[in-house]
């Protein structure tokens, strides 16, 4: 867009004619900024012209250009100006309506949106108008005043109560059984102040021209009938991915649509029941469905458009019909669960092995699929659904998806290894299953798996509550300069904010009967020691081979602890280590 013009005036201040007068600009962006001609080409002294400069940048940001204004002034010619502007972002439309098209004689569903961000309204109005032959059915706003069913002409909402910055809804409107061709539909809103001053703003696009749909837009030979290559063309789409997340973004190119980011204009494709520009996980489901349709044992794809439900569904159309009836609608019985097979996260990152399982009744079953999202950070190591059609890639970050075509025999079992980072907190992975019947309805089973954290990480927050900023409180920290890193601080139950003089002890014998001429070593820990430990204190006579010692006594010293006792022989020389590990 551009800026107001600006005017400029030339004075002549001199006692001679001024000649030839002209303007031009160079300089970086000298397209940004566009002179008009003066208005006079010669001036007597003290006489004035004046021209106009207008910013139209070409592109977002700082631009700038010189301005040459050319006479026969002996010392100034030409005389230069810096021009300098900043190009802004085009927002969008402040009042917008979409549709993605209609069929003769079926409820067609647009979309309403009106921003008013920043200003302080009394009341609202939108109006509509209708092409002949169409009437209102109802729609989703929550407006005071709103048409009523079977309205015709020019219909009318009314807000008294306006919701703040901006609203959006949806009206269902009836396409006559006789309509041909692209309809259009003007339409605008109308912002009223508290001062009682109205602004009235016409929707974009105005008009808006929906086409008739005549085939599913997937259906490149328009056939009625959903086949491979047409399926695939749906899975390249929902397989797009911006870096390592799958998107499934798509644009619009002339009577196409490929892959990627690009022209998002109406009429929408028909698997973007939604209308994001995106083919998400039930999106493609509902196509399988429709590819999946079967006649006894032979699959042919058949689909038709639904009146009702304003969708495509399996099956040949119902001669003289408007609704679904060639199909018995089921309930698909389905029932989805995440298994945790790799136990708590552990502080260091790692891998998190899933079991996903599915069970469903195949007869009821014509497209399956299952997602489920992960935390950032992390990301797919690998999966071994073998049957499935689409699956997510090794690295593959965001949502994970799944989906098969020719369902195979429930159960359906496989298993997911992902990639987590260090430090990661309990962590709740949450999905869905999905799966559609025959008459293209869907039926989901949520998903949701807590993976618990390391406890160690619990412990922490207790240990160093209160401890100074910047204290190290990571399993390989040592904040009290003991040898003792915190992992086996919190294993043997100790403080690691206070320096340990003796974990290991060497002492004479105690308890009832000791044996002649040894010793007793031993440490202290939790009773029972801290679960997911193994505790080993090992032995050695040259620091080169380390033996594990056996016959440990335990003896219980109060306050939720145990004494770990081993017996050594006085006259045996030796090193000792004690260990405390985990998986």
């Amino acid at each position: 867009s551009s800026a107001a013009p600006l005017t400029m005036t030339i004075r002549n201040t001199g006692n001679t004619d001024l000649t030839g007068l002209a303007v031009s600009t160079s300089g970086s962006h000298p397209s940004d900024f566009i002179a008009t001609a003066p208005g006079a080409t010669t001036l007597a002294p003290d006489a004035t012209t004046t021209f106009t400069v207008t910013f139209t940048p070409t592109a977002d940001g700082p631009r700038a250009a010189q301005l040459q204004i050319a006479s026969n002034d002996a010392d100034e010619n030409p005389f230069d100006i810096e021009l300098t502007g900043t190009g802004l972002p085009v927002g969008p439309p402040p009042v917008v309506h979409s549709a993605a098209g209609y069929r003769p004689g079926a409820n067609m569903v647009m979309t309403v949106g009106i921003d008013y961000v920043g200003q302080s309204l009394s009341a609202l109005g939108y109006s509509l108008q209708l092409p002949a032959g169409w009437s209102y059915v109802s729609d989703s706003s929550a407006a005071g005043v709103k048409p009523t069913a079977g309205e015709t002409g020019t219909i009318e909402w009314a807000w008294l109560t306006v919701p703040a910055d901006s609203l959006s809804f949806s009206v269902t409107l009836q396409a006559p059984s006789a309509a041909v061709g692209d309809q259009t539909f003007a339409a605008g809103a109308t912002l009223a102040n508290a001062q009682g001053s109205q602004t009235q703003i016409p929707a974009a696009p105005n008009p808006l021209s929906v086409p008739q749909l005549s085939f599913h837009t997937v259906d490149v030979n328009s056939n009625n009938r959903y086949e491979l290559t047409e399926l695939l063309s749906v899975i390249s789409l929902y397989n797009y991915r911006d870096g390592t997340t799958r998107t499934g973004e798509f644009y619009r190119d002339g009577g196409t649509y490929p892959p990627g980011p690009g022209t998002q204009t109406p009429p929408y494709r028909s698997t973007d029941l939604d209308q994001s520009w995106r083919i998400g996980l039930t999106e493609l489901l509902s196509d399988i469905s429709l590819y999946n349709y079967r006649e006894g044992t032979v699959r042919t794809g058949e689909y038709h458009y639904d009146v009702t439900s304003g969708r495509f569904v399996p099956g040949p159309a119902p001669s003289g019909a408007t609704t679904k009836g060639l199909v018995a609608i089921k309930s698909v019985d389905l029932n989805a669960t995440l298994g945790n097979l790799s136990g708590p996260l552990n502080p260091g990152g790692g891998v998190a092995s899933l079991q996903v399982s599915l069970e469903f009744n195949e007869a009821q079953t014509s497209s399956l699929g299952v997602e489920f999202g992960l935390p950032p950070g992390w990301s797919l190591a690998s999966e071994a659904s073998a049957t499935a059609l689409v699956k997510p890639d090794p690295g593959q970050t965001g949502a994970l998806e799944w989906a098969w075509s020719g369902i195979p025999t429930s159960p359906i079992e496989f298993v997911v290894v992902l990639n987590y980072p260090p430090a990661t907190p309990s962590t709740v992975i949450t999905g869905r299953a999905i799966a559609g019947d025959p008459g293209g309805d869907q039926s989901q089973s949520t998903l949701s798996l807590e993976l618990p954290s390391d406890p160690y990480f619990a412990w922490a927050d207790i240990a160093f509550a209160g401890a100074p900023a910047g204290v190290d409180t990571s399993p390989t920290g040592n904040p009290d300069l003991d040898s003792l890193n915190n992992l086996l601080e919190y294993a043997l139950g100790l403080d690691p904010m206070v320096f340990d003089l003796e974990v290991l002890r060497l002492q004479p014998p105690s308890g009832t009967n000791p044996l002649p001429d040894t010793l007793e070593l031993s440490y202290k820990r939790p009773a029972g020691g801290v679960p997911g430990f193994t505790y080993t204190l090992k032995s050695s006579i040259d620091l080169s081979e380390w033996q594990a010692m056996t016959g440990q006594r335990i003896d219980p010293i109060g306050g939720g602890r145990e004494r770990i006792v081993h017996t050594v022989p006085i006259e045996t020389r030796g090193f000792y280590i004690l260990e405390a590990t985990r998986p």
